[in-house]
């Protein structure tokens, strides 16, 4: 046991005074992970939930909380240049999510679209979602 539980645990456990500014202020739930830079993450959110509960930032809607070293602060880059990621018309959603890529690498990733693989694809983006296997051509192309 790792600790953690279902939230009808965790309320029954606590303080019943403690219970509606706790449990039914709509705070979002933040979940614990374990790979360091993902509790990284997990660490952040739960200061920052703290802190916007105290005076100093009781105004805030958020705040830009930076750890040095971290992912979000590191400039993304492909080793491999030139890239060109090929979004298959087949993959819904893969197209407007291989643009978002795009955006934050701008230099060496092209995005690609067309209805099969361009011979200068070196990456295929498979986007996972609901909708990811209703054409049967996605199959073929993996």
């Amino acid at each position: 046991d790792r600790g953690g539980g279902p939230l009808e645990d965790l309320r029954a456990e606590c303080p019943e005074s403690l219970q509606p500014p706790i449990f039914d202020a709509d705070w979002p739930l933040i979940v614990w992970l374990r790979i360091d830079d993902f509790r990284l993450l997990s660490l952040k959110l739960i200061a920052e939930a703290l802190l916007l509960c105290t005076p100093a930032y009781a105004r805030e809607a958020s705040l830009p909380i930076y750890l040095p070293g971290e992912l979000l602060g590191q400039t993304l880059t492909f080793a491999a240049q030139p890239v060109v990621l090929w979004a298959s018309p087949a993959n819904p959603g893969a197209k407007a999510l291989a643009d978002e890529l795009a955006d934050i690498c701008p230099s060496g990733l092209t995005v690609a679209s067309s209805a099969e693989a361009p011979e200068s694809a070196t990456h295929m983006l498979l986007y996972l979602n609901l909708d990811t296997w209703s054409d049967e051509r996605l199959a073929e192309q993996v």
